[in-house]
């Protein structure tokens, strides 16, 4: 849990809450497919897809790790790097959380359908 004051008094932001920000966010970035981990590819926004994300908590701040599948044909470390950049602009804007690392691991290529 993230823990921030302010004004009106302290905030807590649940894990829970941070992992479905950055799932959802991960989700729009172009060329992003699925969300991923050892419980397989989550095509769309689902619960299970925002445990694939990891969260830890460290001394100097909170550390992301999105699991992404990309889709064939994409540019992977520029989805990678998008994914991490937007993730983080993310938590700013929406809970207030400056994460000190966000890490994007490609779990996946989406291979093109044959049938296409």
């Amino acid at each position: 849990m993230e823990d921030r004051g302010g004004r009106a008094g302290h905030i807590a932001v649940h894990d829970d809450v941070v992992m479905a920000l950055a799932a959802w966010t991960a989700f729009q970035v172009p060329g992003v497919v699925g969300l991923g981990g050892r419980g397989g590819v989550w095509r769309h926004f689902a619960s299970g897809a925002a445990r694939a994300v990891h969260v830890e908590h460290r001394p100097e701040g909170l550390a992301l790790e999105v699991p992404v599948a990309v889709r064939y044909g994409a540019s992977i470390p520029t989805v990678a790097d998008t994914v991490a950049h937007q993730v983080s602009r993310s938590l700013h804007e929406l809970a207030g959380i400056d994460p000190v690392r966000v890490t994007t691991r490609v779990v996946g290529v989406d291979r093109p359908d044959p049938a296409e």
